[in-house]
């Protein structure tokens, strides 16, 4: 906040220096550009994954309840005949690894991605906490 009445000030001082315009529009544009870009490596918080797959799923979901990710599928019918919508709440920081699982097992897949606000219950374990699960009980013991 106090960044931006430093630079509204200088333009109201300037209001004649086409050039303090363009500065603040490059500075503002590019703080939005760099606090996107940190917020992308962060990777803090939960996604919503939704695939509508192209052909049967049923290898995809064994797979990913296989590896403790937390997947409900919903049958649906497509224009390709019935297949399995797949939905899994996972963390953001997860999503690679999930996306890439998806392709290996249904290249043709439609995915979205959504933030997620948990209300209420916590997010099941998902596969980094079942790893850490072990880790923890072991401290808490000693």
């Amino acid at each position: 906040m106090i960044i931006w009445l430093l630079v509204i000030s200088q333009i109201m001082q300037h209001l004649d220096n086409i050039l303090c315009y363009l500065a603040y529009g490059l500075g503002f544009a590019l703080g939005n550009y760099l606090g996107l870009l940190i917020e992308e490596k962060l990777s803090l918080g939960n996604v919503i994954i939704r695939v509508i797959p192209r052909t049967d799923s049923i290898e995809l979901v064994n797979y990913l309840k296989d590896n403790d990710y937390n997947v409900t599928a919903v049958d649906t019918e497509s224009t390709s005949g019935k297949v399995k919508m797949i939905f899994s709440v996972i963390k953001r920081q997860d999503l690679k690894s999930v996306s890439e699982i998806i392709k290996k097992f249904n290249p043709d897949a439609f995915m979205s991605v959504e933030d997620v606000k948990v209300i209420g219950e916590e997010i099941p374990n998902t596969q980094r906490e079942t790893k850490n699960r072990f880790f923890k009980g072991f401290i808490k013991k000693y």
